[in-house]
């Protein structure tokens, strides 16, 4: 996978990786009842907090290493 930060998706602007959240939540929200809203809204939290903690996880290890 590539690890830069040079094209696509991660080249976006903060402002621009704002709004592309924001457009995809509306679209999203719009075809689901509350209750998937809910299920899936806390399945992307899930996502994004495990995300965190193997980044916390791996920079740690890396200090630990060096």
């Amino acid at each position: 996978m590539n690890k830069g930060c040079n094209n696509g998706f991660f080249s976006l602007s903060p402002s621009e990786l704002t709004l592309l959240a924001t457009v995809i939540s509306i679209a999203v929200s719009e075809e689901l009842d509350n209750c998937q809203r809910s299920v899936f809204g806390n399945f992307l939290l899930s996502v994004g907090q495990n995300i965190l903690t193997f980044d916390s996880q791996a920079s740690c290890l890396q200090e630990q290493n060096k």
